[in-house]
């Protein structure tokens, strides 16, 4: 928990300071990252209470690509209710988003398919890479300088692109 706590004390002292929609403001940090392996254990807060319940539910509720406040209501979440309308709609969100998102054409583009698919594959061994031992200088590169050795990937998994 130290790299997150140190995360956002980092940001607070040197991130930049933006305006939102919501008047409250962000504080960015560009490029930051996180890493934890979950193999060892799960990196829950423990500098404050986290409502597990509502982020399982909301993150389950985003995968099925679901907008209305009504399936996370059932479980005992309402941490949406209040941008939520009269009949419990909140509009594109992340869940349409990422299952349904809207094309300038009228179609509606699936991200979740390609990445189902692409969980589906079983990994394959990874190549390597030769550089040219005659450059020198990382700056004199070029594209032919690079070899890819045994490079056995699957067929590109196609996918539309709004614009």
């Amino acid at each position: 928990m130290k790299q997150y706590l140190d995360l956002l004390d980092k940001t607070l002292k040197t991130g930049e300071r933006r305006s939102d929609r919501t008047g409250v403001g962000t504080i960015s940090l560009f490029g930051a990252q996180s890493r934890y392996y979950l193999s060892k254990n799960f990196p829950l807060l423990t500098t404050k209470k986290i409502f597990l319940k509502a982020v399982i539910y909301e993150l389950l509720w985003f995968l099925k690509g679901d907008t209305n406040v009504k399936y996370l209501n059932n479980h005992g979440v309402g941490i949406w209710d209040e941008w939520a309308d009269k009949t419990g709609e909140l509009g594109p969100i992340y869940g349409k988003q990422w299952t349904a998102w809207k094309a300038n054409n009228g179609a509606k583009i699936n991200h979740l398919k390609q990445v189902k698919l692409q969980l589906s594959r079983k990994p394959r061994c990874l190549p390597r890479i030769r550089l040219n031992p005659k450059v020198k200088n990382i700056f004199k590169f070029n594209y032919e300088d690079f070899e890819v050795i045994n490079y056995n990937p699957y067929l590109s998994i196609k996918a539309s692109i709004a614009i």
